[in-house]
């Protein structure tokens, strides 16, 4: 049993009523929960079985997602394109820090993504730099 001081933990999960849709519930709610062709399922005691959100392609078509903001930019990312303060067109890289150095924090953006992508970036953010 958690500490009263201690969060519950939730699971990131497809939601079974809404294709495409992700959910949070509440791990101390479940009954149990096992795998099933290598995906974690968890059985709540509401009678449902959710499977966990693990793979990238799970969040592609979760309306939510791309509400808060989040964008695929390559085939091993979602970024939050709102977050994004400086893009680097020859690396290939979106930053996330006022002031870009060796250690700063980025990721990855595909040469196909790149062209809608500034596109977004040039109208929403103005004063981030290319």
């Amino acid at each position: 049993m958690a500490r009263v001081d201690e969060p519950r933990l939730m699971a990131l999960v497809r939601d079974p009523e809404n294709p495409g849709h992700l959910i949070n519930i509440f791990i101390d709610e479940c009954l149990y929960y096992d795998t099933v062709n290598r995906k974690i399922v968890y059985y709540h005691q509401n009678g449902k079985a959710y499977i966990s959100a693990t793979l990238l392609e799970d969040h592609d078509e979760c309306p939510n997602i791309y509400g808060m903001g989040f964008r695929r930019l390559d085939n091993k990312n979602f970024v939050n394109i709102k977050k994004v303060t400086k893009v680097d067109k020859t690396l290939g890289e979106v930053y996330f820090d006022n002031v870009v150095t060796s250690q700063s924090r980025k990721a990855s953006i595909a040469k196909i993504h790149t062209r809608p992508f500034l596109k977004w970036f040039r109208i929403f953010n103005s004063s981030a730099e290319e």
